[in-house]
């Protein structure tokens, strides 16, 4: 597997994980305007992407096969404050034929190394749905802790759905 941020040339690899993956993802994402499966939809997603890299204001990696070349997952970095905070929030998602062959959690284990060792982060938060077990199960295997509930933290489908926070410490980290 691959990390990769994007850039224009993508945008065909990047739509055809989403297609591929509509229904997969439709049970934890907000439902998506009718545009959203276009290639200009995916131009604006990654000029959007690249933008907020440049403003060290978060990043997207996107996991790819190294044999196909074909991307099979996401990891979203965003709402990153340094100074005094020196936090961020991580999404991720993962196509659904590549689930349970350790994949995420390696892509989030050097995801989180850059974001402690590079970027000097202090404190990492993932929000996952209650009922997202295997998101759970990922984050506890990485050392993540269940700190609270966000009420109504997201529009899932159409519904504000309560999330589970999940909290990594620079000190708390495990190698």
């Amino acid at each position: 597997m691959i990390l990769t941020t994007s850039d224009m040339s993508m945008v065909g690899d990047i739509l055809d994980f989403n297609l591929r993956n509509a229904e997969h993802f439709a049970e934890w994402e907000d439902k998506k305007s009718p545009d959203y499966y276009t290639r200009e939809y995916h131009r604006f997603l990654v000029r959007n992407e690249r933008e907020e890299m440049k403003n060290n204001s978060g990043f997207v990696l996107y996991l790819t096969d190294k044999k196909t070349g074909r991307i099979i997952g996401r990891v979203a970095v965003f709402g990153m404050l340094g100074g005094n905070c020196s936090f961020c929030t991580l999404g991720y998602k993962l196509d659904r034929d590549w689930q349970h062959m350790g994949y995420m959690h390696e892509a989030l284990q050097e995801v989180i190394g850059i974001l402690f060792d590079e970027m000097d982060m202090h404190r990492l938060e993932v929000y996952i749905l209650p009922k997202n077990e295997k998101s759970i199960n990922v984050v506890k295997r990485l050392g993540f802790k269940q700190e609270g509930i966000a009420e109504k933290y997201m529009r899932i489908f159409g519904r504000w759905e309560d999330h589970l926070r999940f909290v990594m410490l620079r000190e708390d980290r495990q190698k």
